[in-house]
């Protein structure tokens, strides 16, 4: 039931992806491209070692570079093409959701900037609407490449021995299984070697013995929010002679 609340928030990034639609299925189409040529590159192995290393074929010598060349400038140029269409999707969908937070932001009253302080503003705007952008263009388009690549060198190795691939199709995710399960069941707790802050008792100071780095002049211009923590972290005595 938890991850449905997780979905809808997902899904809620699809008004600011639907104008780019398109380029999303351009930069998803030369992302296949990219892993039928990974395949296909594959695939040209057992070529290039019959003909070329045991046969000394030369005109397989004269040809398979070439077309081994041919594949790899049509990775590289889908490869560039998705990635930029990818970019430019992901700095428009972060422009728009910029504009839209920092209207909302400016229409907050002044208990909520009381509240936030302005570093979590700054990571919202700046880390969070990046992380979404790249969620909703990068990661998507990436994924349809991961699995086409998987499913493309998966075609060559059944077409090329079939027995072995499903061995190895057997096999190894039985092991990865059975490694995960013995590192998750000998793990070793460490033990504890640090304290919590509500144990320590801090050393009391006079105020007169604290030089701060800021004049009380710049004080005044301070955010109140930045103003309060710092005013928190002192001692009661303290406080009441800054504050006088």
């Amino acid at each position: 039931m938890a991850s449905k609340p997780r979905y809808r928030l997902l899904l809620r990034l699809w008004p600011y992806l639907r104008p780019y639609w398109p380029w999303l299925v351009v930069g998803g189409a030369m992302a296949l491209a990219v892993s039928s040529a990974e395949g296909f590159i594959a695939w040209l192995v057992k070529p290039a070692m019959d003909d070329i290393f045991l046969k000394r074929d030369l005109f397989m010598l004269k040809v398979l570079p070439l077309i081994l060349r041919g594949a790899c400038l049509v990775q590289g140029f889908a490869r560039y093409g998705q990635s930029y269409l990818m970019a430019a999707v992901g700095e428009r969908v972060i422009a728009r959701i910029r504009r839209e937070l920092y209207s909302h932001i400016q229409g907050m009253s002044l208990s909520f900037y009381a509240q936030v302080h302005s570093a979590e503003l700054m990571t919202r705007v700046v880390n969070d609407v990046n992380r979404l952008a790249r969620l909703s263009s990068t990661v998507l388009v990436m994924a349809v490449r991961q699995m086409g690549t998987v499913l493309a060198l998966l075609t060559v190795m059944f077409m090329r021995e079939w027995v072995l691939a499903l061995i190895a199709v057997t096999i190894f995710p039985a092991v990865g299984v059975l490694f995960r399960t013995l590192g998750r069941n000998l793990k070793v707790p460490l033990r504890e070697r640090y304290i919590d802050w509500e144990d320590v008792d801090p050393v009391e100071s006079s105020i007169a013995s604290v030089k701060l780095r800021v004049p009380h002049g710049a004080l005044a211009e301070l955010h109140p929010a930045d103003l309060a923590s710092i005013i928190d972290q002192l001692a009661p005595k303290d406080r009441a002679g800054v504050l006088a």
